[in-house]
């Protein structure tokens, strides 16, 4: 069995690291302690979910799947208030979906262990 991701997999990583990168960029934007250790936690749970995603292992897809359905919920009150801009869009609600549709697809998740 070919143990190497598909493409959407890959895909689905790299956005996951992406998003690790913007979370701990954020750190220094937060005043108090345990502010930085919760966007940390975020940051490590995205590169985890990346690590599991890359090596095909079920508990990383089902991470990256909790982290996309938590990024859409973010994006719902960007939304309905209207500061969500095209860009904003694409990353906060086109990507999170993308991974959700990418990750169940029935080709897919025959890959994962």
């Amino acid at each position: 069995m070919d143990r190497h991701p598909p493409p959407a997999v890959s895909f689905a990583a790299a956005y996951q690291v992406v998003l690790g990168v913007i979370w701990l960029l954020q750190l220094g934007m937060m005043p108090s302690f345990l502010l930085r250790l919760f966007l940390f936690g975020v940051a490590f749970y995205h590169f985890r979910a990346a690590y599991g995603l890359y090596t095909l292992c079920e508990w990383g897809r089902q991470r990256a799947l909790q982290l996309a359905v938590f990024d859409l919920l973010t994006a719902v009150s960007l939304w309905l208030g209207d500061h969500l801009s095209p860009l904003g869009a694409l990353l906060q609600i086109g990507m999170p979906a993308y991974t959700i549709h990418a990750l169940n697809d029935p080709e897919v998740r025959r890959r994962f262990s």
